[in-house]
């Protein structure tokens, strides 16, 4: 029974690992979806800006055509009264020798002619003020419908976190009870192996602890799961990527089990499972303690004479100044740390919303905005800027990248095999052995050395 227990613990463990990944990946595509929406709003509000221009454009043709139209009404009126005018615009137009008011009719007409010209190429502006405007309302339509989509991916991609967490959570429990069996097993045939030298002894024990094992209840969880708190904000996103699966490190990797609990701690915590209480009192002074005395904006680094090998050490160095920083999902510009982003979930248990940090995203385009390269702050969308190049052929400097399509996780390569990463939720920005495992397979270069 033993054995059999101990595969099943294996297969435990594979599933476990299989969940995690999934887990990683799902939560990049939130912090994807939340970018996303980001842009759509912003699409969004550029298009009801441009209606409103287009709106003002076309009132002020409508009224200079209506200005213009009225001017000619009153020139063909002067003009077919011959004279029963005003005067005012008749006498500007006679000359000082006394012309017949049959000239002055003919001057008023061709003043007309040009007036109606210009009415016309008023209209004309007024049909293109229009069209314009119609346009614009148009784009508005589709910007709103397509921030309207963006925001209902990044709800499902929520939602996905939470089941794929539920999964490890239930996964883990059973491991966990399926271990305290085979403990329970081992000790029984260890004690009848010291009370009794005989193999009758030792059957007899053991059938003992089969029969009582049969009529035992399933050991239940060590506590009850309360249900998820409702987040304070559903529409908003999760918290960022954590790294891909550690390759075999100095010192041996953890087990499966062992590094599930540790995630599950994380993450059901996040999702109010067993909520940290945390005053607000006390916050402020964390963040204060954990962020790295880089705060001011970093000083633009002229890039002009540099060699490709000296802008990619300006990356390394700036990327390195900020080891030790926490983890903020969301966080991280150009010039430093940022706090993360509040999304009624994951980020918010972890106060990432008020405290400074990185994700791992942030912290390369962090790094690489030291040489004045601009880069999103999505590592699927990194992925596609710069040059590839296949894993095999990494070089210092180099975007290496994890999960389907790069959607799990990043990190800025150094040499020697190690990496600088922002992994995890509750970890912190550090240098790393590098590890291929889960890895895209081509590298990114941002930087001929």
């Amino acid at each position: 029974m033993v054995p059999s227990l101990i595969v099943r613990l294996a297969d435990f463990d594979q599933q476990i690992a299989a969940l995690q990944n999934d887990v990683d990946i799902r939560r990049q595509s939130v912090n994807k979806a939340v970018i996303d929406v980001a842009l759509a709003a912003d699409a969004a509000r550029a298009a009801t800006n441009a209606v409103v221009v287009a709106d003002r454009e076309a009132v002020a043709s409508d009224q200079a055509v209506d200005a213009a139209q009225r001017r000619l009404d009153e020139m063909l009126r002067a003009a077919y009264m011959q004279g029963n005018t005003s005067g005012g615009v008749a006498d500007a137009l006679t000359a000082p020798d006394g012309q017949t008011a049959v000239d002055r009719t003919a001057v008023l007409r061709r003043v007309a002619a040009a007036q109606a010209g210009t009415v016309t190429g008023l209209n004309d502006a007024r049909r293109r003020a229009r069209s314009s405007r119609d346009a614009a309302r148009i784009a508005k339509i589709s910007a709103d419908a397509a921030a309207g989509a963006a925001a209902d991916r990044r709800t499902r991609a929520q939602g996905s976190v939470a089941q794929t967490l539920e999964a490890l959570r239930s996964a883990t429990d059973q491991r966990r009870r399926l271990d305290l069996r085979r403990q329970t097993a081992a000790r029984a045939l260890a004690e009848a192996k010291a009370k009794s030298g005989d193999a009758a002894g030792q059957q007899r024990i053991y059938d003992q602890y089969v029969v009582s094992e049969q009529q035992t209840v399933t050991v239940p969880s060590s506590q009850p799961a309360p249900a998820p708190a409702a987040p304070p904000n559903a529409s908003t996103p999760v918290a960022a990527p954590s790294a891909a699966p550690a390759v075999s490190a100095p010192g041996g990797p953890p087990s499966a089990a062992t590094a599930a609990s540790s995630l599950l701690g994380q993450l059901s915590n996040l999702f109010g499972f067993t909520p940290q209480p945390q005053t607000a009192s006390q916050v402020p002074a964390q963040a204060a303690a954990q962020v790295p005395a880089i705060q001011a904006p970093v000083a633009p680094v002229s890039v002009a004479s540099m060699s490709g090998k000296q802008m990619i050490d300006t990356v390394i160095a700036r990327g390195l100044s900020v080891v030790g920083t926490r983890y903020s999902w969301g966080g991280g510009d150009i010039n430093g740390p940022t706090v993360g982003v509040r999304d009624g979930g994951v980020a918010d248990t972890f106060r990432d919303f008020e405290n400074p940090g990185f994700d791992c995203s942030g912290l390369t385009l962090f790094a690489f905005a030291a040489v004045g390269i601009k880069l999103p702050h999505y590592s699927g969308y990194q992925y596609n800027i710069g040059k590839k190049v296949p894993l095999a052929e990494i070089k210092r400097g180099d975007l290496i990248f994890f999960g389907p399509n790069a959607s799990q996780h990043e990190a800025l390569y150094l040499g020697d095999n190690q990496m600088l990463e922002a992994p995890e939720s509750g970890s912190t920005v550090k240098v790393s052995p590098l590890r291929t495992d889960g890895a895209m397979p081509y590298v990114v270069r941002l930087i001929n050395s």
